[in-house]
């Protein structure tokens, strides 16, 4: 028996469009996805998430369009409460916890997009990239700038990779080592 195909979901920019039907609009939340990947800079957002099944799309009284997966939580960790461990590697940093948040804005510039990254620091950089799955959520505004967040929930662990001018985030499969050394302070990934 053949699985079943997910449902795909687009964002692109100001365009979103749900297993083939589109809406305007500059403010989305994604609660229960099963993956997310794309691409983020201070100007775009081109991220596609899948669904097990056809998610409800819904307007707020924020403006914002809401797609949901039945029976989903919405989940956020924006001060890195449930994250239980932070490691510094040569490619960049592997973060563990029950909830693991990475936020976004671009700069004031307008140039690069910066990430925030809990219990790590700010980095700057021109493009973000991603390939994340679980059970994901995210709140992205595109206007009047970029700014936003995505979080899994756990346990899980998170790579996050710092090459050149960009930042990859994945989700890591490996089993924790200690192949890096503990983060401290913050202190040490600030480049802003």
């Amino acid at each position: 028996m053949k699985s079943k195909e997910p449902i795909k979901v687009e964002i692109d920019s100001s365009k979103l469009s749900v297993d083939g039907r589109s809406y305007d609009t500059t403010h989305v939340l994604i609660q229960g996805a099963q993956e997310i990947s794309g691409e983020i800079t201070s100007t775009q957002v081109k991220i596609t998430a899948l669904f097990a099944d056809l998610p409800q799309v819904e307007p707020t009284m924020e403006e914002a369009t809401k797609v949901v997966a039945n029976g989903s939580e919405f989940i956020v960790d924006v001060l890195g409460e449930k994250i239980q461990n932070a490691l510094e590697t040569e490619e960049g940093y592997i973060l563990s916890g029950d909830i693991i948040t990475i936020k976004f804005e671009s700069d004031e510039n307008g140039e690069d997009i910066i990430i925030k990254i809990p219990k790590v620091g700010n980095i700057k950089t021109n493009k973000l990239s991603l390939q994340l799955d679980g059970e994901l959520s995210s709140n992205i505004m595109m206007q009047p700038f970029i700014i936003g967040a995505i979080s899994i929930k756990g346990p899980t662990k998170v790579k996050i990779l710092v090459s050149g001018e960009s930042i990859n985030i994945l989700k890591d499969d490996s089993k924790i080592s200690n192949e890096g050394k503990k983060i401290v302070s913050e202190s040490t990934a600030q480049n802003t």
